[in-house]
């Protein structure tokens, strides 16, 4: 049995429109090799699949029940295909992304979801820096990637912006600075802040 699927794509097409001259229009090819593909497909199945009436082209028995294994055959092969290319195209591998601890919160949840549903063989580590190292492995590599907050400016480093939110400075009431409505990174250099810290980092924690 030497059956290909050019046979099975011809058979269906014919049997759809119930029209040889149709179907021939329709797949783009001459109606006599149409009309010949479909002898050579009978005769590899043993049993006559479609016949002429006045009406049009009709099923025999042997075609209706030869058709849905047709449909499913090609179906079967389409999918194969796009199996094929999807698996092709599959990036895989492993993804180092840093974070600040100032990276934090939705925003950090929300990109790493999406990464992991459009890319589920890649697989992530994430690693946590303190305010210390404000690239968060960038500059020695020990990152991929990473979430920050700017300014981080190095060579090799392009910063995309994926959120913008609101800063601001949590001062005491009596302090000189807060009575301003407006402070840059200038106002408060050199000022003692408070950083997030673990016993694991080596911080005392504060009492």
């Amino acid at each position: 049995m030497n059956i290909e699927l050019r046979h099975l794509r011809y058979f269906v097409a014919v049997a759809e429109d119930a029209s040889f001259t149709a179907a021939a229009q329709r797949i783009h090819v001459a109606q006599q090799v149409l009309s010949t593909q479909i002898r050579q497909l009978e005769t590899a199945v043993g049993a006559q699949l479609l016949r002429r009436t006045n009406r049009g082209v009709v099923l025999t028995p042997a075609g209706e029940a030869f058709l849905s294994y047709a449909r499913k055959t090609l179906a079967d092969v389409e999918h194969g295909v796009a199996a094929a290319l999807n698996a092709a195209r599959a990036v895989t591998g492993r993804l180092t992304v840093g974070m600040t601890v100032a990276a934090v919160g939705q925003m950090r949840t929300r990109l790493l979801t999406a990464f992991s549903r459009a890319y589920p063989g890649v697989e992530l580590s994430l690693a946590t820096y303190d305010l210390a190292h404000p690239a968060a492995g960038l500059l020695d590599r020990s990152s991929d990637v990473a979430l920050v907050r700017p300014p981080v400016d190095a060579p090799g480093i392009e910063l995309e912006e994926v959120e913008v939110e609101p800063r601001v400075f949590v001062l005491p009431s009596g302090h000189p600075l807060a009575g301003h409505d407006l402070l840059e990174l200038a106002d408060v250099a050199g000022l003692p802040w408070v950083a997030t810290c673990t016993a694991v980092d080596g911080c005392a924690p504060l009492r």
